[in-house]
């Protein structure tokens, strides 16, 4: 009988050092999380703009994941960024609160979309 007492003792004793280990080992493994940069991600009801890592193109992603058009960046002023697909003779400008589109021709942007700039964080 107090062999069994024994021997349960020493298994919660393992399990006990088990857990602890996984928990250091979780712990270690943890990345420091930051803060990403600003305006690289401009959301909307139907998708979003992402900005590629070359600095100067935009992808648009459906939110089914697809791809959309591909944009090249030419202007940014402040929090405003407008950027241009070339084939399709259109111009989009991203603000903080609306996605602005302007075609060939055209003079003013129209408003295309509501949405705005998304907050990432990097953990790499």
């Amino acid at each position: 009988n107090s062999f069994c007492t024994l021997l349960v003792a020493m298994s919660r004793a393992w399990i006990a050092l088990l857990v602890v280990c996984a928990m250091l080992a979780l712990c270690t493994s943890a990345k420091e999380c930051r803060p990403g940069p600003d305006r690289h991600v401009w959301k909307h009801e139907k998708g979003s703009f992402r900005k590629q890592p070359n600095g100067r193109d935009w992808q648009e992603v459906n939110n089914d994941g697809t791809l959309g058009s591909l944009f090249r960046q030419i202007h940014q002023e402040g929090t405003a960024v407008v950027i241009r697909n070339d084939e399709r003779e259109v111009e989009l400008l991203l603000r903080d609160d609306l996605c602005g589109i302007k075609n060939k021709g055209e003079q003013q942007f129209q408003q295309l979309y509501g949405g705005g700039w998304v907050r990432i964080v990097d953990c790499t």
